[in-house]
């Protein structure tokens, strides 16, 4: 038996269709929602999602094998070592994704991109992230 797949043409929001994006739509909705919260302006620079952003960042800019193996154990060097302290990380970090989310899509009309807000798929992602994170679900 083959099987055979054919590629399928998502149609974009409008406001999207203009600036052509290599990712598909989920993961340039989360990139649209870090960007914005993110921003240097912000104080959010030492948050969870701020620090995993920046390093993605600096690990797409390496130029060389070597230069990207660094980062990543310079990185790795600062994770905790211990099953607590990784749980503890996790926890934190689910909280801080699920909190940047709450704030982005508190005022959607505001949001730079309103689409995060509204894509099914990623509201269950964050609603997920809530509950394993302990926190209240998103009010959406």
């Amino acid at each position: 038996v083959s099987l055979c797949v054919f590629p399928v043409e998502v149609s974009r929001p409008a406001h999207l269709a203009a600036h052509r994006s290599p990712l598909p739509l989920r993961p340039q909705l989360r990139l649209d929602m870090l960007k914005w919260y993110c921003d240097p302006s912000k104080s959010n620079t030492e948050a969870r999602p701020c620090v995993n952003y920046a390093f993605m960042n600096k690990l797409k800019a390496a130029t060389s094998v070597e230069e990207r193996k660094k980062l990543v154990q310079d990185r790795s060097s600062t994770m905790p070592k211990d099953d607590a302290g990784r749980k503890s990380l996790a926890l934190s970090s689910r909280a801080a994704y699920t909190s940047m989310y709450q704030e982005y899509c508190a005022n959607p009309s505001a949001a730079p991109n309103p689409d995060v807000c509204t894509n099914e798929p990623l509201k269950r992602v964050y609603a997920n992230l809530a509950k394993t994170a302990g926190a209240a679900t998103p009010k959406l």
